[in-house]
């Protein structure tokens, strides 16, 4: 039985990683066509994430606003506002991650401290617009994080890119909660 089952597990497993490595190979093929210009099939994908937090909407603002804060909320390693570009509406932020990728934002709508828009300014064929919302809520506020992304339109692809999006958003969202936790006045 327990053999059986071993002999079964093998060819699972070697289909699964050859679906994940058709889907990186097709991903590439999506990317590289981009990079030339070539508009190649896509599929619109949306997604959102809130979380709670027992503070004001300023408060949460102040923490998540600056392109630094990426450091300690986020993945980044580096992060920095791109000089020479205005606070608010057309600002650039540059993030540097551990494996020495960079990615640029720019904010194309902002009203402080409620909410901002940006969208993906490099690597250009990334084409994500993300969108931060703090509401009011009874006992704090609550901030939302959406994303609509053109993604590659192939078979499995969108359901991983999400599952990462939000894996990332997670997290990023708990850091928030945690940092500010941290900065909480402490009685006793």
């Amino acid at each position: 039985m327990i053999a059986g089952l071993f002999i079964l597990l093998i060819p699972l497993s070697a289909a699964g990683l050859f679906f994940r490595f058709k889907i990186r190979q097709a991903v590439r093929q999506y990317h590289q066509a981009a990079a030339r210009g070539v508009r190649a099939p896509g599929r619109t994908l949306r997604a959102e994430e809130s979380e709670s937090y027992p503070c004001d909407a300023e408060s949460v603002w102040s923490l998540i606003r600056s392109a630094e804060s990426a450091v300690p909320l986020g993945t980044a390693a580096r992060a920095f506002t791109v000089p020479g570009t205005p606070t608010g509406v057309g600002e650039q932020q540059s993030f540097i991650r551990a494996d020495g990728s960079v990615s640029t934002i720019e904010v194309v709508e902002e009203e402080a401290p409620y909410w901002a828009k940006t969208v993906t300014a490099a690597p250009s064929d990334n084409d994500m617009v993300q969108t931060y919302r703090i509401e009011p809520s009874e006992g704090g506020c609550t901030l939302r994080m959406s994303m609509t992304a053109t993604i590659p339109a192939v078979p499995g692809y969108p359901r991983l890119y999400e599952k990462e999006w939000r894996k990332h958003t997670r997290r990023y969202l708990d850091r928030i909660k945690e940092n500010l936790a941290s900065e909480a006045p402490r009685h006793g």
